[in-house]
């Protein structure tokens, strides 16, 4: 199982934030009973087991964890910037009315 595998079946993004995780986990443990669908358990306390390996004990983790959201930062300044200039036609639009 891969790091993207282990992170799919938990649901949630990468991160280092181990209260998510566990949070992520119970609630996948919840859908997925122990005595219900032991595979499906089983395969969901993997990609636990894996996750927080991962948290735990590689300081390059926390480098990947960085890099993949910085490459959700263009996007976000491109938002802000549509909004400024959204913002500031909404403005200019405005002193021509009064």
């Amino acid at each position: 199982m891969t790091n993207q595998e282990a992170w799919n079946i938990l649901g949630i993004m990468p991160t280092n934030d181990k209260r998510a995780i566990r949070r992520a986990y119970a609630a996948k443990s919840r859908e997925h009973h122990a005595e219900e669908e032991p595979e499906q358990f089983a395969r969901i306390h993997e990609a636990y087991q894996k996750v927080l390996d991962g948290v735990n004990s590689d300081d390059n983790y926390s480098e990947m964890l960085y890099n993949q959201s910085q490459k959700t930062v263009p996007d976000a300044e491109n938002r802000v910037n549509i909004q400024d200039g959204m913002q500031n036609a909404l403005i200019s639009c405005t002193r021509k009315i009064k």
